[in-house]
């Protein structure tokens, strides 16, 4: 399968999975590490966060975010992520909000 827009696969009717939204949504972060000066004019804009309008998902599972250039915040991720994810799917495993093995719960 050629590279292709994560919307146009939607459209299709191909499911992704959580497990596969998690996946693409850690290779946008990783990805988008870039910082900015605000200080000062941006030469071009910044544009908006991930969609899947915006978001190309490669034949070898490369992810390609069009015109993102900013790692995005916690809160777009989990737009973008409820995005990919099949309407009354629930939530995503490990990702409901409950402490992880490696959080300290006594310092929150």
């Amino acid at each position: 399968m050629p590279s292709a827009l994560i919307a146009d696969l939607l459209a299709r009717g191909v499911r992704i999975d959580a497990t596969e939204a998690v996946a693409i949504a850690q290779q946008l972060i990783v990805q988008l590490t870039s910082v900015v000066d605000l200080t000062s004019q941006p030469d071009e804009p910044l544009l908006g966060p991930p969609t899947p309008a915006n978001v190309i998902l490669g034949h070898d599972g490369s992810v390609i975010c069009l015109g993102c250039q900013v790692k995005p915040a916690v809160f777009e991720i989990a737009v973008f992520l409820q995005t990919l994810l099949p309407t009354g799917t629930g939530q995503v495993p490990g990702l409901n909000g409950a402490p992880g093995p490696n959080t300290d719960v006594a310092h929150q």
